[in-house]
């Protein structure tokens, strides 16, 4: 009956994290599309879980300057991404140390599989980010894209 009850879930439902990564194989070469969630505070508005999960590790990584943790919040060179963390890359580290941050998440219109955000650090530092998945048949597997630039 349990399993019944998960089936439904899943297939009638937009699945939570916590289902999502129970059938997310993270010993695989996929599991740098697998959905992500770090802990770190920030109110967080528009967002799907998974989409709020991508953003407080990214958030994290920045407060803690490392480009260890930048490179789980980004894409992996298999998809598409480039996992070189650079200075730049973590140049917002002081304003995401800086208290709660405000972020926005708008859809994009044209295509659903990427998103908009807008980070409004506690000092007032404003910055802005593409959000989009990674994996087009995996629909949780967000990663923040533009950390250059």
């Amino acid at each position: 009956m349990l399993a019944l009850l998960i089936a439904g879930a899943v297939a009638y439902n937009a699945p939570s994290d916590a289902l999502v990564a129970g059938l997310c194989n993270t010993s695989s070469i996929d599991a740098v599309s697998c959905p992500i969630s770090c802990p770190f505070s920030a109110t967080i508005t528009g967002a799907s879980p998974a989409q709020a999960g991508a953003i407080r590790c990214y958030l994290r990584a920045l407060a803690d300057n490392s480009a260890k943790e930048m490179r789980g919040a980004i894409p992996a060179p298999g998809w598409g991404g480039d996992s070189t963390v650079t200075a730049k890359s973590l140049f917002d580290s002081a304003d995401a140390r800086s208290g709660i941050a405000q972020v926005t998440v708008r859809g994009n219109e044209d295509d659903p599989a990427s998103a908009f955000v807008t980070i409004r650090f506690a000092d007032g530092k404003r910055v802005d980010h593409a959000l989009e998945i990674v994996d087009p048949t995996s629909f949780d597997g967000w990663r923040i894209w533009d950390i250059k630039e």
